[in-house]
């Protein structure tokens, strides 16, 4: 069908059940959710996007360790951006409040104005943690290489999310001091 079609594109697999009732269940060590849709259906295009979501901030490290249902809460909040390539994600120097996963393609962190890269983050990947955890300025602009797509999950929704997984927060945490030292070295580089 058309729905099962639209679900297998946002990672999610629909299956029939006899009940009535919905529920969505992960499938351990894939990503992925498995929705039971009742006879009648019950299921918006708009909460696929959630569960799709949801599965794949499952498949991502910083994220595996929370339960489904954080996860979904976490999704409904989640804005998804497509860049193209060449195209701004985020600026050096802008204030951030937000952090980045990269659910598909690839992203290169500069330097400005030398343009200097620091790195190149894949799917599965995050940036924009600094800020988020610090709220200073953005530290490197980052801008897409091809076509790129990245979840969005702002300060306060991250913040509602570590209160729950104190380990988030050391998780990001230690990721924040690598990627200092990283710059750091950048830096000093470029001069």
């Amino acid at each position: 069908t058309l729905f099962a079609e639209l679900a297998a594109t946002r990672g999610v697999v629909l299956h029939e059940d006899a009940t009535d009732q919905l529920s969505a269940l992960d499938v351990p060590g894939s990503g992925r959710i498995v929705v039971v849709v009742g006879p009648e259906g019950g299921i918006s295009p708009e909460e696929l996007d959630v569960l799709a979501a949801a599965a794949r901030l499952g498949a991502i490290d910083l994220f595996a360790t929370l339960p489904q249902e954080s996860r979904i809460a976490l999704s409904r909040t989640a804005q998804e951006h497509i860049f193209s390539a060449g195209e701004g994600i985020v600026r050096q120097g802008d204030r951030g409040n937000s952090l980045y996963i990269v659910l598909g393609g690839r992203v290169r962190v500069v330097l400005e104005p030398s343009g200097q890269e620091v790195a190149v983050t894949e799917a599965g990947g995050f940036f924009g943690e600094m800020s988020l955890l610090t709220g200073e300025p953005r530290t490197a602009t980052v801008r897409a290489i091809g076509d790129v797509r990245v979840l969005e999950i702002t300060a306060d929704r991250f913040r509602e999310v570590a209160l729950e997984r104190p380990g988030l927060i050391e998780h990001v945490s230690s990721v924040v001091v690598e990627r200092r030292e990283e710059l750091a070295d950048a830096r000093a580089t470029a001069a």
